[in-house]
């Protein structure tokens, strides 16, 4: 039988056409069912192969750590996903832990989820602020403050929903705090919330 050519965007065929042959082992003989088969074989394989990637890349696209979300990430944790950004609050000032800006968003409901820990959790007083803004807006906000936090040491996703068009910044500070709280931010991520899982 001869080779089959496979194209190089192979289409779905739901026709199969067979014909009849002595001469199976012909090299200009090719059955066309055998054809169609193999070519949708391969087209659906190359169709979930381009699924699984575009999940991945839903997955993992809007997440932001390390150098991309601050240049101040520079902390080796083994803990951590990423490099992280560390700092240590003061009743001196208000400090950024970031400000990243992201475009090219599909308008709709996300997720936004913030991977961080604290060394010391019995404070009760504002810790980190988290602030979603668009256009000089402020969309939505959430202060974080360290007894939220389960343990301390370890690393603890917190969240927020808002409805965001195709721009936004996030910024998150470190608040005034006079418990001198050591902070480490891993990453932040932003998914459609119908995908995502908040931390309330």
């Amino acid at each position: 039988m001869a080779n089959v050519v496979i194209p190089e965007n192979p289409e779905f065929n739901e026709a199969l056409r067979i014909i009849e042959t002595e001469d199976l082992v012909h090299a200009n003989v090719v059955n066309p069912m055998f054809r169609t088969l193999l070519l949708n074989t391969i087209y659906l394989e190359r169709r979930v192969a381009k699924m699984i990637e575009r999940i991945d890349t839903l997955a993992i696209d809007n997440t932001y750590g390390g150098p991309e979300l601050s240049a101040d990430a520079n902390i080796v944790d083994a803990s951590a996903q990423f490099s992280v950004i560390r700092k240590t609050s003061s009743t001196a000032s208000v400090q950024t832990l970031f400000q990243k800006a992201i475009d090219s968003l599909r308008k709709g409901l996300y997720s936004l989820l913030i991977r961080v820990k604290v060394n010391s959790n019995s404070n009760n007083g504002g810790l980190i602020e988290l602030n979603v803004t668009s256009g000089g807006a402020i969309l939505e906000t959430r202060t974080i403050t360290a007894n939220m936090f389960e343990r301390a040491g370890v690393y603890q996703t917190f969240g927020l929903n808002v409805e965001l068009n195709d721009t936004v910044t996030i910024t998150a500070r470190l608040l005034k705090n006079s418990a001198n709280i050591t902070v480490s931010v891993d990453y932040v991520m932003l998914q459609p919330a119908q995908t995502a899982i908040t931390s309330l």
